[in-house]
């Protein structure tokens, strides 16, 4: 535990981290301070469809083409208590200082580098930042083409200005050429990889057959082909709160082993390289996709030796928000999704929750993402629409999704059909959920969230249809004797943050507004707070929570009572389940999960239901089919002992998932206040 002196020290550097430091990944065209509070709320503005910068037509593309196991943890020398009051002296001393040297390095970085062509610059896994920027626009270009769904606007003379290289695409022909050759070379080097007969020496090489890699040797090559997974099956853990850890928590280093990784993708709201480059050394080949701002930079890529930086399309407004990490090793390819960003605070300040999985690499990447099944072909997508380059979608081809349970729940920027191949927000919760729940099942519903927008009972209503995988539909007036839907919203209140172990100063995160409050239509008795268990005990929560848990499903076979047969919608019923939860970035927000309204056919779009989003974000969901599975995992703590925490408190299970407040949540009473900022 720390004392009261080294609280306030952690504290304060968390405020002047986000007051003042800028991120070294930022662009330097113009320097923005960071805002002490990231508001997430964001639900003043509607999406507007003119000004959508995505290709909503994507949605159509790929669809054509045709537990447990948990690694010993390491006592590393970073994670001293020493280093951390090191580490707070510089934060509170030099963050104004290492502002402007991380500045000074990106304008002086490879990206200018006197007398050296831009084209040139290697990048993620051997690819120049031309050759990534060409692909980038010639898969716009290719997906803008009319499809009769939306009209697409990226590959505008508009979009086309911003860009940080003037590149001219190049034919469909090339452009096959190159995705054919790209995948070929990964798949033989996988198929070598896999053999552990092969000379020592040689799996680093094979592994990344583009680069040279000497720092990478002869003892990293022989430690990484014997490297197994961690991770077989679904694991769910939150995040360990510093020189707290439990049985239930994971660490950043526990997912990243640097003497084994290979290449690594991953996407981030907020990025601090020089945390992250204490667990994922530089020398290792990395894209990272992160949130900017208009002002303050422009889509595209930028290099730094083998780091590359992705800035997604983004419109004016609107927030990227996902966490994804792809972790690729010898041998398999770690996924995880999570609601921490990559930075220091998130994963050793705050409660944020994780799902891993390893996966198996396939002998050779599928034609067509269709064959990597629900979770590996929306994953893709998702990527596809992010613009990553097209090797990286090469890499995900090569994986063997055969193993995934969970289902993925992506958000994307923009308007979209909800008949379309896919889908995105409340439109794939709903389309995800109807094959695995009777349509006759009812839900109650928590949803922990550290940021609020304005609710409503129409969006309370669509999202609670939502959960039990009812067709959505669009409706513009509700009326007072409308039922409220059962939905327990958990959000810490004003006096919870002020006795939080950091207090108000790590807030910073959690974002609601008064005038939602004092609007006489919220619905302030859905307001739940909360109390962290065990380890987490005081801690403020950044995670994102969805605990459906069915009423009257007491039936442990799990059989529906409709009559066999019955259909849905044309799809067959389904059996009843025990429940299902979400975790993953997507706040309690109509800006995170989208809203539905019903649009004419024109010229430029075929008519119907429409949803529309403005954030990216990405959750997973797992549904707990029986009663046994929602109780096994509590029944294992409890006869371990591990499900009371030495402070009293009882650890909650919901299936695999260990919750990390205390069940059932504490209603507001009438002189609780949310916080707000």
């Amino acid at each position: 535990m720390y004392s009261d002196d080294e609280e306030a020290a952690i504290a304060e550097a968390i405020r002047l981290s986000m007051a003042e430091s800028t991120p070294r990944t930022r662009p330097t065209q113009a320097q923005r301070p960071a805002p002490q509070i990231i508001d997430l709320t964001d639900d003043l503005e509607p999406v507007k469809e003119e000004n959508e910068k995505i290709v909503s037509a994507i949605v159509d593309t790929d669809s054509n083409i045709n537990d447990d196991g948990r690694g010993e943890r390491r006592n590393d020398d970073d994670e001293d208590d020493e280093d951390l009051k090191a580490a707070l002296a510089l934060s509170l001393k030099e963050t104004s200082s290492s502002s402007s040297q991380s500045s000074a390095k990106r304008e002086t970085g490879p990206s200018h580098i006197p007398g050296q062509d831009v084209s040139t610059l290697v990048s993620f896994d051997g690819l120049s930042r031309a050759e990534m920027e060409r692909q980038r626009q010639e898969r716009l270009r290719r997906l803008a083409e009319p499809s009769g769904i939306v009209n697409a606007t990226v590959g505008s003379g508009d979009r086309t200005k911003r860009q940080r290289t003037s590149l001219s695409p190049s034919s469909d022909e090339q452009a096959a050429k190159s995705r054919k050759a790209e995948s070929s070379t990964f798949s033989a080097s996988i198929s070598k990889t896999k053999s552990l007969n092969m000379p020592a020496g040689t799996a680093s090489t094979l592994s990344m057959p583009t680069i040279s890699r000497p720092s990478r040797s002869f003892d990293q090559a022989a430690t990484s082909a014997i490297y197994q997974p961690e991770f077989p099956s679904a694991t769910f853990r939150n995040t360990s709160i510093k020189n707290q850890s439990g049985e239930w928590e994971i660490r950043f280093q526990d997912l990243i082993r640097k003497e084994h990784i290979l290449k690594a993708v991953m996407t981030s709201f907020e990025l601090d390289e020089t945390w992250l480059e204490r667990y994922l050394p530089r020398s290792v080949p990395q894209l990272l996709v992160e949130h900017w701002h208009k002002e303050n930079g422009q889509p595209g890529f930028c290099v730094e030796g083998k780091v590359t930086i992705l800035h997604p399309p983004l419109n004016g407004f609107g927030t990227f928000h996902p966490k994804l990490m792809l972790l690729f090793y010898p041998m398999f390819c770690r996924v995880v999704v999570s609601s921490a960003n990559l930075v220091q605070h998130d994963w050793e300040e705050l409660v944020n929750t994780v799902y891993v999985q390893d996966f198996s690499m396939l002998s050779a990447a599928v034609e067509s993402p269709a064959e990597l099944g629900d979770f590996g072909s929306t994953l893709h997508n998702y990527l596809q629409v992010m613009t990553v380059p097209d090797q990286v979608l090469s890499l995900v081809r090569s994986i063997d999704f055969r193993t995934a349970k969970v289902l993925l729940i992506p958000s994307v920027q923009g308007s979209f059909p909800v008949a379309a191949p896919h889908i995105y927000g409340i439109a794939q919760l709903a389309k995800t959920l109807r094959p695995k729940i009777a349509h006759d099942q009812e839900v109650k519903i928590e949803y922990q969230t550290s940021s609020l927008g304005k609710l409503t009972l129409r969006f309370l209503t669509e999202f609670h249809r939502a959960s039990t995988g009812l067709p959505l539909r669009a409706r513009s007036k509700f009326t007072e004797d409308e039922v409220m839907p059962d939905i327990k919203v958990i959000f810490p209140t004003e006096r919870h943050v002020q006795n939080s172990r950091l207090g108000e100063l790590g807030a910073g995160t959690v974002c609601f507004q008064d005038q939602y409050w004092k609007d006489s239509t919220y619905p302030q008795r859905v307001m739940h707070d909360f109390e962290c268990v065990g380890p987490l005990r005081g801690s403020l929560m950044h995670s994102k929570l969805v605990l459906a848990e069915a009423v009257n499903s007491s039936n442990s076979s799990g059989r529906s009572r409709s009559a066999p047969g019955r259909t849905v919608g044309g799809q067959q019923a389904a059996t009843k389940c025990a429940g299902w939860f979400y975790i993953g970035s997507a706040n309690f927000t109509e800006s995170a999960w989208g809203s539905i309204a019903s649009k004419r056919p024109t010229a430029k779009q075929e008519g119907g239901l429409y949803i529309s989003m403005r954030n990216w974000e990405l959750g997973i969901v797992y549904v707990v089919e029986t009663e046994e599975e929602m109780n096994s995992l509590a029944q294992l703590a409890r006869s371990r002992g591990t499900d009371r925490e030495s402070d009293g408190t009882v650890r909650s299970f919901f299936g695999p998932l260990p919750v990390p407040y205390s069940r059932p949540p504490i209603p507001y009473t009438s002189d609780d206040r949310p916080w707000i900022r």
